[in-house]
């Protein structure tokens, strides 16, 4: 599907303007002077708009990428150490307003080539990874596409059905030969698909992280541009980010270098991940002991309950008790007058001594 590039559309720009200056107003923040359009591709395009509070960046996406403004915004919610503040977005129109993140890394070693860096911003992306992890089904609602294990497996299989798109037996495609040697991989690639995810459970892949999306502001690295993620396995991302550090470095794909880099990040996502663990298990003992103390407090509470009752109870067997002492007295006491009567009656000679005993 072919879409047309508006982003140097007059219209298009002062409808993109007119709303992040109305989003700021909410805000209480006021535009200060024009706004710079500072990047244009035909699958996105960043404006810098200055404020009287300073600089925010508006981007916009084309259809395919539309879910990367609701992961920014997730991602700020999820890990805002990792991520950049969002002043407001339009879901429906791929639009974000964010504030200024800082200079991009790449800038950053322009001036100081030091491939120490990329090793302060990988604790951070394993870090973004781990608090992401739980909110894979989130993810996967916003659109963000499934590359988990399983559906790479399938998506697999699925490709190698497509002999057209193999260019089986053209020049510029596969063998025949090959296409075989491939389909017959098929139960391998499923095999490695579940011992991948018994590993290490699926996240947020940025799967473009190099050094143009990393941004450095008051010394914290932040990763932007989410345009091209994906919920996938974590380690994924090492392929452009090792690709990103070999250029920048000009090192070869064996350099000691980058190696250190691989066992880096696995480092620390070892470590981050025992750590979850460990909080983890913590939540789980609190959970554990607020429920028994809730269940104490239930049995308090049922216990009170009780012992009320029982003296609701005993108040009421009390209280009839007395209500029938109350009637045998009553009945003594006619019972009495009945035999001072017969007795009276008796005396004066109206009844004989029968009609007393009777009494």
């Amino acid at each position: 599907m072919a879409y047309r590039m508006v982003w140097r559309d007059r219209d298009w720009r002062d409808e993109a303007i007119a709303w992040a200056e109305r989003r700021l107003a909410e805000r209480g923040r006021r535009v200060s002077g024009k706004a710079e359009q500072i990047h244009v591709v035909p699958w996105s395009t960043v404006l810098r708009i200055p404020t009287d509070r300073g600089a925010v960046y508006f981007k916009a996406t084309w259809p395919p990428q539309r879910h990367e403004a609701a992961i920014t915004e997730a991602l700020a919610r999820w890990a805002p150490d990792q991520g950049t503040a969002v002043l407001a977005l339009d879901r429906r129109r791929g639009w974000l307003l964010a504030e200024d993140a800082g200079p991009r890394l790449r800038e950053v070693l322009a001036k100081d080539r030091d491939i120490r860096r990329w090793h302060a911003v990988l604790p951070r992306y394993a870090e973004l990874q781990l608090k992401t992890a739980p909110h894979v089904s989130e993810l996967l609602k916003l659109d963000v596409p499934d590359r988990r294990a399983d559906a790479l497996a399938m998506s697999y299989e699925r490709l190698l059905k497509e002999r057209s798109l193999m260019r089986i037996g053209l020049k510029e495609g596969l063998s025949a030969v090959q296409h075989e040697r491939l389909r017959g991989m098929v139960p391998q690639v499923r095999e490695w698909a579940m011992a991948i995810s018994a590993a290490i459970p699926a996240t947020i892949q940025h799967d473009d992280l190099h050094d143009g999306q990393v941004f450095v502001r008051d010394g914290h690295y932040r990763i932007l541009d989410w345009g091209d993620a994906c919920v996938s396995h974590p380690f994924y991302s090492l392929s452009v980010i090792l690709r990103s550090i070999a250029y920048t470095f000009k090192l070869g794909h064996d350099a000691p270098e980058l190696a250190h880099v691989r066992e880096e990040l696995g480092r620390q996502q070892a470590m981050l991940g025992e750590r979850e663990k460990q909080v983890e298990n913590a939540q789980q003992q609190i959970q554990a002991k607020e429920e028994q103390a809730e269940k104490l407090q239930q049995q308090q509470s049922d216990l009170r309950n009780q012992i009320a009752l029982d003296v609701k109870t005993a108040l009421i067997n009390l209280d009839s008790a007395r209500s029938q002492v109350r009637v045998a007295n009553l009945g003594v006491q006619l019972s009495k007058e009945e035999v001072d009567q017969a007795r009276d009656r008796f005396n004066a000679g109206v009844a004989n001594n029968i009609e007393v005993i009777q009494a």
